[in-house]
């Protein structure tokens, strides 16, 4: 909007902020919906900027960004995997869960989650993401959680079987 009223160079922090914060928190599809409106604002601010002559030279690629990417912490990654998960946003879920497990979050808590962002986030399984599950079902499994690890593995041989009671709405003659 700033954009279009001629601010391009005010608007191009929150742009990027924006741009950002999604990237941060997983929200991949977000991100590429957002990324040709970022490279028009930063187009038009280059412009604007180039014309003015007095604001410093603006990044070129759609990469680059003046705002560096923060770190979430703990306390956050949570946060935003709840609302991913309630939201049924799964491959944002799917990212803040992973990325609490490499900060050290016990497997036990997290791996239920990310299981269920797992098998929602794709509508076929690829053999890695397979293989994923089935990594965090042992980790489950190995650390005392048989139950939810039971009823996980389930839903993923639910997801893996075809489903034979869907029957062809065709019919021939």
């Amino acid at each position: 909007m700033l954009r279009k009223l001629g601010y391009a160079l005010e608007g191009l922090p929150l742009a990027e902020e924006a741009h950002q914060l999604l990237a941060n928190h997983g929200y991949t599809a977000l991100v590429e919906q957002i990324q040709p409106i970022l490279n028009a604002v930063r187009q038009a601010a280059q412009s604007k900027a180039s014309v003015q002559s007095a604001a410093p030279m603006l990044p070129n690629s759609p990469f680059e960004s003046s705002i560096p990417p923060q770190k979430l912490t703990i306390p956050q990654l949570r946060d935003s995997a709840a609302t991913a998960l309630k939201r049924g946003l799964w491959e944002a879920a799917e990212t803040c869960l992973e990325k609490l497990l490499q900060q050290g979050e016990p497997v036990e808590t997290v791996a239920p989650d990310l299981i269920t962002a797992l098998l929602n986030a794709h509508e076929t399984l690829s053999p890695a993401t397979v293989t994923r599950i089935e990594t965090l079902l042992a980790q489950l499994t190995s650390t005392g959680h048989t139950a939810p690890a039971q009823d996980l593995r389930q839903k993923l041989t639910a997801k893996l079987t075809p489903s034979k009671t869907k029957k062809s709405k065709w019919k021939f003659w």
